[in-house]
């Protein structure tokens, strides 16, 4: 029979394998997580099921779709809020670490550039259409856009790559489609990302994203903001901490930064430490999109004081100029 001693097999559909075929497999020392059977076995296997009271898969293969992570988003996200106990905490960890190694996979041989910036950057304004403008270039070029998966820029990002293979006549109606206004929504007591309905009028008009080089990597630690509908998959993980560095690390080539508060003000510094000790093969482009905002609060200053001498100084730029700043990835 086949040997399988040592293989590990995450969220595989075994049941289609006839059970005298399986009976004759040597599974002694095989691993199999959120697997299923033709019959139970055991054989000196080590199986590790995913419970059915969970409302989430801690053992799988793949990120999420958007239909998927629709249907289970806020159930998932109230059981992060109230359940804290050891067996709770066991099975947020190996969600995340089961969505880390599907990100891994499904990046091989992608280049990829992150977008990261405010959630509060409202959809009318001069910032969301040029993060969109930027990631729409970068992701034409050859880029898969990665971004928090949240709303403003990050929902501006996502778009962006969504519409690259969209002509300017279509940007523009989306970009129509996106500002406009929902009645009934209350504009003046809730943040306009709240508005989860632009997006969706956006989905009905173009479809939905299934090939777009579209990534959002957001969660559930700020699970109050919707997670945005542009991204084609979904990699959204528990734990903030492991979210925030995968989401640098996977950033191949770089990351542009859109004005925001202290959670991106952490993403820059977190990538200027991954640069100032990386080799010189690894250093990557930092890209500080709105001078003014930047210069003024004294965050690129710092940054470049930081890199001197560093081969990374070579590779700050601020800057407005959209086409001065996707230049600076190719």
């Amino acid at each position: 029979g086949v040997d399988l001693s040592g293989w590990v097999f995450q969220a595989v559909d075994l049941q289609e394998d006839t059970k005298e075929n399986f009976a004759s497999y040597n599974v002694s020392g095989a691993v199999f997580l959120g697997c299923t059977f033709p019959e139970l076995i055991s054989r000196g296997a080590i199986i590790h099921d995913n419970p059915s009271d969970l409302p989430f898969k801690p053992y799988r293969g793949f990120m999420y779709r958007q239909e998927e992570l629709h249907q289970c988003d806020e159930e998932i996200y109230q059981y992060y809020l109230n359940e804290h106990d050891i067996q709770s905490d066991m099975w947020q960890a190996a969600h995340d670490f089961c969505i880390k190694d599907a990100l891994g996979d499904y990046l091989k041989g992608k280049s990829v550039v992150a977008i990261m910036g405010g959630h509060g950057l409202e959809r009318a304004s001069e910032g969301y259409e040029a993060i969109l403008r930027i990631a729409q270039i970068l992701a034409k070029e050859g880029f898969v856009i990665a971004t928090g998966g949240g709303p403003g820029a990050m929902e501006a990002g996502n778009l962006g790559a969504y519409l690259a293979e969209h002509t300017e006549k279509e940007t523009k109606e989306a970009l129509e489609i996106i500002r406009s206004r929902t009645e009934g929504f209350d504009y003046e007591k809730q943040a306009e990302y709240q508005d989860v309905e632009p997006p969706k009028r956006v989905i009905e008009r173009f479809g939905e994203p299934t090939h777009m080089p579209s990534l959002g990597i957001p969660t559930w630690k700020y699970g109050h903001e919707p997670s945005n509908k542009f991204a084609t998959w979904q990699a959204k993980f528990f734990s903030n901490a492991v979210r925030e560095d995968g989401l640098i690390q996977i950033a191949n080539c770089g990351i542009v930064y859109s004005p925001g508060s202290a959670g991106t003000r952490q993403e820059i510094f977190q990538d200027a430490c991954r640069n100032h000790y990386a080799d010189p093969q690894t250093a990557c482009p930092m890209v500080f999109y709105g001078e003014e905002f930047w210069k003024e609060n004294k965050v690129f200053d710092l940054v470049k004081s930081t890199a001197e001498g560093r081969l990374y100084a070579s590779l700050l730029l601020c800057s407005d100029d959209i086409r001065e700043i996707t230049n600076h990835f190719m």
